[in-house]
């Protein structure tokens, strides 16, 4: 039997990449429906559309200081985390993020001598079906990424989705997100301002047109020249 590796599938959680901790992840996005048919109706009643959607991890227990373990450990009961999980690499690879309530996280077992861990997120928002901008990038200056070409532009707004998993400085480390009609000039639609380690939504509304890239830059009083490093994940949902 051939192995299939999964080796291109990332899962950010705030400002925290779990990285070589990891053994499986897995994504749901799924929509139910509930029957909330009562004696005495005349006929069957269907709420349907409810989302049931989670992101599950599993990997290795470490109770080191930043070990997986002591990230889970803080997060269990929160809501409001940004959960990022990226398929493929290359700039437009396919992400799904969104806020969410972080369910469980728990030692499960020992795997060899080696004692595994689960946790799960569920949306308290909506998860987005996203492109991204590749894996996670390490820059010590501002960078123009490639544009993304979505085929036709929508008008219905959407949410920029950015993971800021290292920081060193003191200025504040700055993600734009910017459109075009024609992928040469473009305009910025959504702005993600990072002073620390940590995850972070924006939406922006009305129409998105069809070239979307981002700008990465470091800031005082405004964009100026880059200083410090950071390594972040940044995506984008349309509407």
């Amino acid at each position: 039997m051939a192995n299939i590796t999964s080796r291109d599938v990332r899962l950010f959680v705030g400002g925290y990449n779990p990285g070589t901790s990891t053994t499986t992840t897995k994504v749901t996005l799924a929509a139910e429906a509930l029957d909330p048919t009562i004696f005495g109706d005349a006929a069957e009643r269907v709420t349907g559309g409810l989302r049931k959607d989670r992101m599950e991890w599993g990997g290795f227990f470490d109770d080191a200081s930043g070990g997986i373990d002591k990230i889970l450990g803080t997060l269990i009961g929160t809501a409001g985390i940004v959960v990022s999980y990226l398929i493929g690499t290359g700039t437009g690879a396919r992400a799904y993020a969104g806020t969410s309530f972080m369910a469980h996280g728990a030692p499960v077992g020992e795997v060899k001598g080696l004692v595994k861990v689960e946790a799960e997120w569920q949306p308290d928002g909506t998860f987005n079906v996203c492109r991204s901008f590749g894996p996670e990038q390490s820059q010590t200056a501002g960078t123009t990424s490639g544009s993304v070409d979505n085929s036709a532009a929508t008008t219905g707004g959407g949410a920029l989705y950015t993971h800021v998993i290292g920081f060193s400085g003191t200025n504040t480390y700055r993600v734009v997100l910017a459109d075009s009609a024609d992928g040469t000039t473009f305009a910025d639609i959504a702005t993600a301002d990072h002073t620390g380690t940590g995850g972070s939504r924006n939406t922006y509304s009305g129409t998105v047109r069809r070239y979307v890239r981002m700008v990465t830059t470091w800031a005082t009083t405004g964009v100026g020249s880059a200083t410090g490093s950071a390594t972040f994940f940044a995506s984008f949902a349309r509407d």
